[in-house]
């Protein structure tokens, strides 16, 4: 039900943009027929489905609007039905965007401090989208997370902590896609997005049970707010985690470790996607365990599907762990700026909510 019912969204969408090309449905029906189908799409037809209501096809129907698109656009109806679905796809048909990114105290009057990791995953993030040649309208947004080095949110205090903040008011307005880049540790945009999705409290003390990852934080990058999404491998001097190591954890298989060695390494983000019951609303985060993690995350985001909404309120979340490689621009110097080179996807999944 869910799959036909994503099918008739992604076929009206798409003939109406169709429809605005060629300028009504009369000549839409005439393209159709001339593109040699077997069947007659009738006018009548294309309207009903432009319209949002229920018009049955039959196969021949269907193969008919194949021939036409492979011949105005040199791809199967299966194929342009799929991108539909694809998270940059579905950001860039919205009228506007907003993106997310963690703000640290800069200490200069009416000044921002946002990573220069941050800026470079955004920028990265939107080059993939306009390179869909479909954002030439679209209206970005952008928001600031202050972060404050002495934060102790919980998930008792984050509702009256962040009430006024014009952030979370975002956040909670479902008003169209938002895009947030960096991980629980420097975006509390970030945390409270995925602990939504999750169907958790956001900022607990201590990791919630049955996530399909968690995070873990070697000493000098501890924080001290709370986070539903780190694991702690002993127990914890107040909220700082111990690891030797910065790692993403999936449990019961493995630990993708972050270990920067000699020129060029590798690292690992995560990516998690979701729509709301709004088609055109998703949610997006994308997070490493630091700023050139999450620009890798940002890599595969033309790879990344959004997942149909349910229907029921428990939409699944996509998530996918991504392997990146970096290598310094200038080996051997101490303060040598890192390069990012390419990511790859080597885990995914869909998490649905338990008796969802």
């Amino acid at each position: 039900m869910f799959q036909e019912a994503t099918f008739s969204s992604n076929l009206q969408r798409l003939v109406n943009s169709e429809v605005d090309a060629v300028r009504n449905f009369s000549a839409l029906e005439a393209a159709i027929t001339a593109a040699g189908g077997a069947a007659v799409v009738s006018r009548k037809q294309l309207k009903s489905i432009a319209d949002g209501e229920t018009s049955r096809l039959s196969t021949e129907q269907l193969d008919a609007l194949d021939a036409y698109f492979r011949a105005t656009r040199s791809q199967s109806l299966v194929a342009l039905m799929a991108e539909y679905n694809r998270l940059l796809s579905v950001v860039a048909r919205s009228p506007e965007a907003r993106f997310m990114l963690g703000e640290r105290p800069s200490g200069i009057r009416d000044g921002l401090s946002l990573s220069k990791w941050d800026f470079d995953s955004m920028a990265g993030f939107l080059q993939a989208m306009y390179a869909l040649d479909r954002g030439g309208n679209l209206r970005l947004r952008f928001s600031e997370v202050r972060m404050e080095t002495d934060d102790e949110v919980s998930s008792e205090s984050y509702e009256s902590d962040f009430g006024d903040e014009e952030w979370y008011r975002h956040l909670t307005s479902n008003e169209c896609p938002i895009v947030c880049l960096g991980s629980p540790r420097s975006c509390h945009a970030a945390e409270w997005l995925m602990a939504k999705m999750f169907g958790i409290q956001p900022f607990a003390r201590a990791g919630a049970e049955g996530l399909p990852f968690y995070f873990g934080w070697s000493r000098d990058h501890y924080f001290r707010h709370g986070c539903s999404f780190v694991r702690m491998r002993e127990p914890a001097d107040g909220l700082v985690y111990p690891w030797e190591n910065r790692s993403i954890i999936i449990p019961g298989d493995r630990e993708y470790v972050i270990e920067p060695a000699g020129k060029a390494w590798k690292s690992y983000g995560i990516t998690v996607v979701q729509r709301l019951p709004e088609p055109a609303v998703v949610r997006a985060v994308f997070c490493g365990l630091s700023g050139p993690e999450t620009r890798g995350a940002v890599g595969i985001s033309g790879q990344m599907e959004v997942p149909p909404f349910s229907g029921d309120g428990s939409s699944p979340v996509a998530w996918a762990l991504s392997e990146s490689r970096f290598e310094l621009k200038n080996p051997g110097e101490p303060t040598s700026a890192r390069r990012f080179l390419s990511s790859e996807v080597v885990r995914s999944g869909v998490w649905h909510r338990p008796g969802g």
